[in-house]
C-alpha cells in the first residue's frame, strides 16, 4: 500500500503559470513561489506540483541554499 495521498485528476497538471504538463513532484507553495520567477497559478493550495522540468529548474535555483541547510545539520 503507498504511504501517500493518492492525487486528484485536477492537481495531475503543473502549478507553475503556462504550463500544462504533467506534475511529478510537489513542494511546499512557499517555497516554489518564492524562488520560481514565472509565478504559480491561482489555484494552487498547500503544496505546489511541478512538472518535471520546472522541478529541476527549481533544483538549480536552490542549490547553494540546499547544500547550506546540509552543512548546518553537520555541525
Amino acid at each position: 500500500m503507498p504511504h501517500h495521498h493518492p492525487r486528484k485528476a485536477e492537481d495531475a497538471k503543473c502549478d507553475i503559470k503556462g504550463c500544462d504538463n504533467e506534475a511529478e513532484r510537489s513542494m511546499p507553495k512557499d517555497k516554489v513561489q518564492s524562488v520560481m520567477a514565472q509565478g504559480l497559478k491561482d489555484d494552487v493550495g498547500r503544496r505546489a506540483h511541478m512538472c518535471k522540468e520546472h522541478y529541476r529548474e527549481y533544483r538549480k535555483k536552490t542549490k547553494t541554499d540546499r547544500l547550506t541547510d546540509r552543512l548546518a545539520w553537520t555541525r
